[in-house]
């Protein structure tokens, strides 16, 4: 009796280990990945295979752009290539082996963000590497991030919420989350098509929202089944936001307009298309966005004000950035375009930003305009921001507006509309902090910085900038400009190591 018992056993063990192709040197390696399902409309990657805890992982094909400059829709298809999106949730506390396999070879291999402190290895046509915490990570061969990434998605463990309406399939067109619903877009679940979002609500999952393509263009006034955004929050309070994914947009992903106490955690954004901002925020208040990734192809993260209300309270922490086109951190140029008409003919004289965070951001490949900007083309007020903790592996910006930091009051090349029409009373940048920020490649003389006060008849006073730092000759980075303005002040520290996770 005790031999069959023990040869059950083993077998149920080994029936086991082999389900989740071979284990991971873990003790439970089937419990620490939970792979997520994409829906059936979804297009699948082929050219990598992932295993995650011992687990397969289906891989997204989500579109990327690889032009570097502004084309007028729609965008040829030339310019778009190819992703692999791997996703899966992680249990607390698990450190769970990741294994990639690409059959054309592997001859060098970089996982970022390096605030992880990630060292992969190489085995033939594999890449194995350990994560020790849930997060977004990419996986970049062959020294061609461009054509050549995984986007790797981590998330914690997902339960809905006991009250949540579930969705578990196809939704085309537009779901619309009323006042005081929860809506829990389970795996396996997609959107084809975006998400408005009432008062009092949250959505929730591991599900998907899918676009038209970057390819196509879509008028702000279009109805939302094409997607003019993948989540809109217009005029609300109370939102909540947590773990979506967000593909395929051919505008702004995420807008928050003329709304209050709005908290985004754990999203992921990849856009490829004409306007494809990751997260803009617009005339709100009380918005808080922590732990998620953006890769854009225009501004990651902007703010800007498009009607009376003032844009403050704004806190960005722990998040992931990979810049195709234009900015990674921007407040502008739009700082008060509330006089346009396609903009409700609204207009506040008083305008301002205020009260803004960027704090422990990851900037993967800068690779076309400002890393870290503020461009005040409508005379508003831009007073109290701090940037703190920024880390840029790739400063390799290729366009005149190739600054690191880039801080101007109006006077841009650009029109937007006649936005600089404005006749507001303020056209000021006050009280900025720059502290900690951390250059580790790209090309130092592109990683420039530029500040314009119009010879002090538009102020930019009181910005304090500290501890910049070029990584690879561990050495402070130094202003390249004729001059300094009397409001800017900066202290070069002896070098300070790369804060890590």
């Amino acid at each position: 009796m005790i031999k069959w018992t023990f040869l059950i056993v083993l077998g149920v063990g080994l029936m086991l280990l082999s389900a989740c192709g071979g284990g991971n040197n873990d003790d439970t390696p089937c419990a620490l990945v939970t792979p997520i399902p994409l829906h059936e409309s979804i297009p699948r990657f082929y050219g990598l295979e992932v295993r995650a805890g011992g687990h397969e992982i289906e891989l997204a094909n989500v579109p990327v752009n690889i032009r570097r400059g502004w084309i007028n829709p729609p965008i040829p298809d030339r310019y778009i290539r190819d992703s692999a999106v791997a996703m899966f949730d992680m249990a607390d506390n698990a450190t769970v082996e990741v294994r990639v396999r690409r059959p054309e070879g592997v001859t060098d291999v970089t996982v970022r963000p390096a605030r992880a402190g990630i060292t992969p290895i190489i085995e033939g046509d594999e890449v194995i590497f350990t994560l020790r915490t849930w997060g977004q990570y990419t996986v970049e061969f062959n020294g061609d991030p461009l054509t050549d990434a995984l986007h790797v998605f981590a998330n914690p463990p997902f339960e809905p919420s006991p009250t949540a309406r579930l969705i578990t399939d196809r939704i085309d067109g537009a779901l619309n989350i009323a006042s005081g619903e929860t809506v829990a877009l389970m795996p396996g679940a997609v959107v084809h098509g975006g998400v408005v979002m009432g008062s009092n609500t949250r959505l929730e999952g591991r599900g998907i929202i899918w676009g038209h393509g970057p390819t196509n263009f879509v008028q702000d006034g279009r109805v939302l089944s094409l997607n003019a955004n993948a989540i809109r929050v217009w005029g609300q309070q109370n939102v909540e936001i947590d773990g979506i994914a967000c593909f395929n947009q051919s505008r702004w992903v995420v807008e928050f307009r003329n709304s209050e106490h709005v908290y985004v955690n754990n999203i992921k954004i990849i856009s490829a298309g004409n306007n494809g901002d990751g997260i803009t925020v617009q005339s709100s208040r009380h918005v808080h966005v922590s732990n998620s990734f953006v890769r854009a192809w225009d501004d990651a993260l902007v703010i800007k004000n498009y009607s009376p209300i003032d844009s403050a309270h704004q806190t960005f922490r722990n998040i992931v950035l990979w810049v195709d086109l234009a900015q990674a951190m921007e407040i502008g140029y739009e700082t008060n375009a509330g006089n346009e008409s396609w903009f409700g003919g609204q207009f506040n004289r008083d305008a301002q930003i205020y009260d803004i965070l960027f704090e422990d951001i990851d900037v993967l490949h800068a690779l076309h305009q400002s890393v870290i900007s503020i461009h005040n083309d409508n005379r508003a007020l831009v007073r109290d921001v701090t940037y703190r903790n920024i880390i840029v592996e790739n400063a390799y910006m290729i366009t005149p507006f190739r600054y690191l930091i880039d801080f101007r009051n109006g006077g841009m090349p650009h029109t937007f509309q006649g936005y600089r029409v404005c006749d507001g009373e303020h056209w000021a940048i006050d009280n900025i902090t720059v502290d900690g920020v951390w250059v580790l490649g790209g090309d130092r003389n592109r990683a420039g910085w530029v500040f314009n006060d119009h010879n002090g008849v538009r102020p930019i006073t009181n910005v304090h900038i500290s501890n910049v730092f070029w990584v690879p000759d561990q050495e402070p980075m130094w202003p390249d400009m004729d001059g300094t303005l009397a409001g800017i002040t900066y202290i070069a520290s002896p070098f300070v190591p790369l804060p890590m996770r």
